[in-house]
């Protein structure tokens, strides 16, 4: 199990707050700007750290689900 250190802390509240302004935007019809912070998901899910919390994978699947929701 991971241990929780304050930039693991950190690292999820970045993509929990990311997460939530994409939907905001995406809900309000901002796709142009929803793609940017899916772009940033997406970019976050790449770092390193990433793949060793399942948190950031989550919020980029969680993105995902919301357009193929609203398809």
């Amino acid at each position: 199990m991971l241990e929780e250190t304050p930039m693991t802390h950190q690292a999820d509240r970045l993509e929990k707050q990311t997460l939530a302004l994409f939907k905001l935007a995406y809900r309000q019809g901002r796709v142009d700007v929803a793609e940017y912070f899916l772009q940033a998901l997406e970019a976050m899910e790449r770092e390193p750290s990433a793949q060793e919390h399942a948190m950031c994978r989550g919020a980029l699947m969680e993105a995902y689900h919301e357009v193929a929701r609203r398809h």
